[in-house]
């Protein structure tokens, strides 16, 4: 069994077309795609089924095939929003981007529920409540249609350990409901690979980044991880699917992808 690394386009985000990006990673040579699903790249309003099939060819024709996918950042737009109107649109954009995911062949709705909003917000026990209603709401239609919607541990957001994560798995309580480690992120708060060993059962994908314990987003071989751990472990649990490198750090580079790549693949991850 050997190891995938695929990339995100959240790098390239605000910075090159998508186009561009995707002419980028074919460069480098990835095969496997997160695709961001929010302007300025692919907007799930934009595309009717004529134009969806016209970007899986497009995505297809530079040798690349989409795994996953990320509808942005949720702070404004919260599954866990104690505002209805707003809670509501998250679900209605939600249901919007597995629908995207299936039609560009993709297995992987990556989400963050929400972050905490401080003093005046929801308890933790609230926001977790709030984030299971939206995601119940959405459950059926990933599973309908093959998609797995993975819960990412976030450091800055009420579901940022692998517990965390797993307990809020467990309300749901949907086999299409699974789990993202990202590496990065588990550094800041818990060592990752015990994230890793604790999220195995119900573990999705995985997110590859680099820090030294601050929240950041570094190419492989800037932080403090042990990738070679990370890669061992991922085998010992039996981990088969992609994993992603996200990089965001400003002024990202092709080179910064470079880099990552080949110190992953010096260690056995294939693309």
């Amino acid at each position: 069994m050997s190891l995938i690394v695929g990339a995100s386009t959240y790098c390239y985000l605000f910075d090159h077309s998508l186009d561009s990006t995707l002419e980028r990673f074919a460069a480098i040579g990835f095969k496997q795609l997160e695709i961001m699903t929010c302007p300025p790249h692919v907007w799930t309003r934009d595309l009717d089924a004529k134009a969806r099939q016209e970007l899986r060819r497009k995505i297809e024709s530079y040798g690349l095939q989409v795994f996953s996918s990320q509808p942005g950042i949720w702070p404004e737009l919260s599954l866990a929003s104690p505002n209805p109107g707003i809670r509501g649109e998250a679900i209605r954009q939600m249901k919007e981007n597995i629908q995207l995911l299936h039609d560009l062949g993709g297995k992987v709705l990556g989400i963050m529920p929400g972050t905490m909003i401080g003093k005046v917000g929801p308890s933790k026990d609230q926001a977790l409540e709030l984030a299971r209603q939206s995601i119940s709401a959405c459950a059926d239609d990933a599973e309908r249609l093959g998609i797995t919607i993975a819960v990412e541990n976030v450091p800055r957001g009420f579901v940022a350990t692998a517990d965390d994560v797993l307990q809020l798995i467990q309300m749901v309580g949907s086999p299409a409901v699974r789990a993202t480690i990202d590496v990065g992120n588990a550094n800041v708060i818990e060592p990752p690979l015990e994230a890793l060993e604790r999220a195995k059962e119900y573990l999705a994908m995985v997110h590859l980044n680099d820090n030294d314990g601050q929240f950041e987003k570094l190419p492989v071989g800037q932080g403090t991880i042990d990738f070679g751990a990370i890669s061992n472990k991922l085998l010992e649990i039996g981990y088969t699917r992609p994993c992603i490198l996200e990089i965001v750090i400003p002024g990202g580079t092709d080179e910064d992808f470079r880099v990552s790549k080949t110190a992953l693949e010096e260690l056995g991850w294939q693309t």
